[in-house]
């Protein structure tokens, strides 16, 4: 017995001492609020190692000092918050989201991040400080590419065209902001409604669905799909989880 304590109060001593050493490099105390210094560019410096003590709620919240002076940002006026380093963009997008400075909260932050492997990033530091952050995709093809989007990247933007939010955080690369899109108007004209209980013909829906876009199918899949057998008619419609089903 005695010989198996010694390593162990051996291991105690130097955990104990790495513990010391790093509490005196980095200043960590639990419950301390992280302290930030500001320079001409409004420098947010975070030591990494205060991550590991403080909740995320504080974190955010010490942004409050660099808020106050960022905001209010005229049309033609330009803010610089740099460098950042490791997650404390996103950390900073997370206190946006609740900030009652100059109303920003209520409003739309559009992030355009320099590629799709950036974007991914800021999405799982987002969700991980409770943020879920709109994504408007790429259309992931390449230029002169034969093969045409994946129905669900066609749905997902379809959706953010048609319903765009007026508020949290949406993150979008820089190549999918480089293409074009269809303005609102063009989409919302190309739409058509269907409620319970309505009747419809459904030679004339079938022609409707065709004219949309949308594959004839004998089972639907996935979104832009219809199937049509005898007086039942699937549609798997955009921006929908779920197939619909209508009966004449």
């Amino acid at each position: 017995m005695t010989a198996l304590m010694t390593p162990l109060i051996k291991f105690s001593i130097t955990i104990l001492l790495i513990l010391v050493l790093i509490t005196n490099r980095y200043g960590i105390h639990f419950g301390q609020k992280p302290k930030l210094s500001y320079n001409g560019y409004l420098t947010p410096n975070f030591d990494p190692m205060i991550l590991f003590a403080m909740p995320i709620t504080a974190l955010t919240d010490a942004f409050a000092p660099i808020n106050q002076q960022l905001f209010p940002i005229k049309d033609t006026q330009r803010r610089w918050l740099a460098p950042v380093h490791g997650a404390v963009s996103s950390l900073w997008l997370a206190s946006l989201v609740k900030s009652p400075v100059w109303d920003v909260a209520e409003r739309l932050k559009v992030v355009v991040t320099r590629d799709q492997n950036q974007l991914n990033q800021i999405e799982t530091e987002l969700a991980f400080c409770g943020i879920d952050a709109y994504v408007f995709p790429d259309w992931e093809t390449l230029t002169y590419d034969e093969l045409s989007p994946h129905q669900d990247i066609v749905s997902e933007r379809i959706n953010l065209l048609t319903d765009m939010p007026s508020s949290g955080v949406m993150l979008i690369s820089i190549q999918a902001l480089m293409h074009r899109v269809a303005p609102p108007s063009w989409l919302i004209g190309q739409h058509f409604d269907l409620s319970v209980g309505d009747r419809f013909d459904i030679n004339t829906q079938r022609e409707l669905l065709a004219k949309a876009g949308y594959r004839a199918v004998e089972n639907v899949f996935e979104p832009g799909e219809f199937a049509v057998r005898g007086s039942i008619i699937d549609i798997f419609a955009m921006a929908v989880s779920t197939a619909l089903r209508s009966v004449r």
